[in-house]
């Protein structure tokens, strides 16, 4: 069943699986990935493929609506906070039996968090934060062929370059998928409008400290965004030239 020690860091419902014996995925920090087929009375682990035995520190999980799962595990620290096992980004094609690792050929110590396209999962985001002497890792990473490639964007950090960036969480529009937000420790908010080619910051919103964007579901010309401490704001999705 599912651990009783750890957080449970995601939770995905599968909308196809039918009433009464519903399919859910979780994600453990510490614990891997887990697979309930009835409405979440039992819960078996599915980490085939996903090197727990080196790093089970699972993050985030997305189920896209071609049948394609997603799970993002991040840092493993050790001694004085420092990495000892790199991260990964597993994709899934089977419902969790078996597991792939996207980024393998990146070495990440600090993947923080990912996005995929809702129209064509080829389309992949992975923002990486910097950690202890692995300066150079951090930024934002893009893939358009389903993780078989990557290329690191290049971003003009608002306040000129910094030498510490914290890229964290992205959110792709999915209404309008060539709309991208990235929230950024101590640059509060970055929007693209080309698929996550360019960047420029939100000047609206008042907080440097964002964390999440959600699109209004009734008015997708409107956002929220959550903060680290400065609670949840809501504006425009497109701000007046």
């Amino acid at each position: 069943g599912m651990p009783t020690r750890g957080a449970c860091t995601a939770v995905e419902l599968d909308p196809n699986s039918s009433r009464g014996k519903r399919t859910l995925y979780a994600t453990m920090y510490g614990g891997g990935v887990y697979k309930s087929t009835d409405g979440a009375k039992t819960w078996r682990a599915i980490n085939a493929g996903l090197r727990t035995d080196r790093n089970n520190h699972f993050t985030d999980l997305k189920l896209h609506a071609d049948g394609g799962l997603f799970a993002l595990c991040g840092p493993s620290k050790g001694k004085d906070n420092l990495p000892v096992a790199v991260g990964g980004l597993f994709r899934s094609a089977d419902g969790g039996e078996t597991w792939t690792d996207l980024i393998a050929g990146l070495k990440l110590f600090h993947p923080y968090s990912f996005a995929v396209d809702p129209v064509d999962s080829r389309i992949i985001y992975l923002a990486a934060s910097a950690v202890p002497r692995n300066h150079g890792q951090e930024g934002l990473y893009k893939s358009i062929d389903g993780g078989a490639t990557w290329r690191k964007i290049k971003i003009d950090w608002p306040g000129g370059p910094y030498s510490y960036v914290h890229p964290r969480f992205l959110t792709v529009d999915p209404y309008r998928p060539e709309r991208v937000w990235m929230s950024v420790g101590a640059c509060g908010l970055m929007v693209s409008t080309d698929r996550g080619e360019t960047f420029e910051q939100v000047k609206g919103l008042p907080f440097r400290g964002a964390n999440r964007v959600t699109v209004d579901p009734r008015d997708h010309e409107t956002i929220w965004v959550s903060t680290f401490g400065g609670g949840i704001w809501r504006g425009p999705a497109k701000e007046k030239d």
